[in-house]
């Protein structure tokens, strides 16, 4: 029997958080008010968007490469750097950042915690405007535009289109809660690794070759049974490429 999903502007009073209970992590991030046309996502905010993706060296079965660079139609023959593919995911979060922004009054203030916080679920979701849970879909833009931060909180931690980010936004706008975070440094050794383990199952040519010059680029070093006739390969390409 399939379940049927209202749509209502009444949230449950039972599920609105009370935040009193919970320690502040970060004051500034809490306290200092600035007009949204002045604020960029912080660097705590992008890691933790960072670390819910994976940092691949050869284009997946979904063909992304990277973090999340489209290789469809096979177009990065030498893998590539965690550098290039940082650069092409970060401009795709700026973009969704832009799209916010503008959806927004250039005069509205919040705080570092509050921008943060929206930005992630708008990143998740593609708009500010309600928030959909298991039990129906309630509105979310007026408690915004009327600073109801503890609603807005509240609703934002039971969307389930990402439970784990938007309960981090969550706590984000409310206590400056930005959870563990790993930096891309952890993020590359991750992909090196991963990388290292599955090079001997890797069965398609194409991504082999990646794999290799993706992992040399990184490491100055070979994968672990690499011919010398794709060693010499992969080191003249660097030379040729740095």
């Amino acid at each position: 029997m399939t379940r049927i999903i209202s749509t209502s502007t009444v949230f449950p009073t039972t599920q609105l958080i009370e935040w009193s209970e919970f320690t502040v992590r970060n004051t500034l991030d809490t306290t200092i008010y600035e007009v949204i046309e002045n604020r960029e996502l912080s660097s705590k905010a992008v890691s933790k968007l960072l670390m819910n993706y994976n940092y691949n060296m050869f284009t997946t079965t979904k063909g992304i490469i990277g973090y999340n660079t489209d290789d469809s139609k096979n177009t990065y023959t030498y893998g590539i750097s965690e550098a290039d593919a940082f650069s092409d995911w970060i401009i795709g979060v700026k973009k969704k950042e832009k799209s916010f922004k503008n959806a927004m009054p250039k005069s509205f203030s919040l705080t570092q915690g509050q921008y943060d916080g929206l930005v992630i679920y708008y990143i998740v979701t593609g708009q500010i405007t309600k928030v959909h849970t298991t039990n129906g879909i309630y509105d979310l833009r007026d408690d915004i535009f009327a600073k109801d931060w503890k609603t807005v909180a509240s609703k934002i931690m039971y969307d389930n289109r990402d439970f784990k980010l938007n309960r981090q936004a969550g706590t984000m706008i409310m206590l400056g809660d930005y959870g563990n975070l790993q930096g891309r440094s952890w993020m590359r050794n991750r992909g090196i690794q991963h990388t290292r383990r599955h090079y001997g199952y890797i069965a398609d040519g194409y991504q082999i070759r990646q794999a290799e010059h993706s992992y040399y680029r990184e490491t100055q070093k070979f994968l672990p049974n690499m011919s010398e006739m794709r060693q010499r390969e992969v080191v003249n390409y660097y030379r040729a490429n740095p």
